[in-house]
């Protein structure tokens, strides 16, 4: 697997209001796990970040194989009123895997989620106890390896990384 491209310019950091990262909004996980095609999860939480709205699956579950059902995963979002469904599973204090399913949105796995990293960060360090400071995999299944910094502090919510271009074309108006 290549290693996360990047623009070469320090890392973007953008703070984002903890106030709108609940990690407490508690869901059954049953039709996620279901959905996700994973073994079991711990729990399910809706978080909004961003004006976004994640369903976090939390699960000791490896996310390499995982064999998705997109159908089921849009019924999941429409159901949570959600954009994306998404597992992590916590690799060590220090690292999170995460994947980010949004069919229902359009987008079948997106490789980097900045507005759901934010909600990782805090709920790893709720749930597991883990460093405030984290970096977050993701994207490797699509061969678009992302690599997103989080710093869930104390009344501090930071996330970043830096960016390369997949794509470039123009827009006639």
């Amino acid at each position: 697997m290549p290693p996360p491209a990047t623009t070469g310019d320090p890392p973007v950091t953008t703070p984002t209001d903890t106030a709108s990262v609940p990690a407490s909004a508690s869901s059954d996980p049953g039709p996620a796990v279901a959905a996700l095609g994973l073994p079991g999860a711990e729990a399910a939480f809706v978080a909004d970040a961003g004006g976004m709205r994640h369903l976090l699956v939390p699960t000791e579950a490896p996310l390499g194989g995982i064999a998705p059902d997109l159908a089921a995963i849009a019924e999941v979002q429409r159901r949570h009123r959600t954009t994306s469904v998404a597992p992590v599973r916590r690799i060590d204090d220090r690292t999170l895997h995460a994947r980010v399913f949004c069919p229902g949105a359009g987008i079948p796995e997106d490789p980097g989620t900045g507005s759901a990293a934010g909600p990782f960060g805090r709920l790893a360090h709720q749930r597991w106890g883990v460093d405030p400071d984290l970096t977050i995999r993701q994207g490797d299944e699509l061969g678009r390896p992302c690599r997103i910094t989080v710093h869930a502090g104390e009344g501090i919510l930071e996330v970043g990384g830096a960016v390369s271009a997949c794509a470039e074309g123009h827009f006639t108006l």
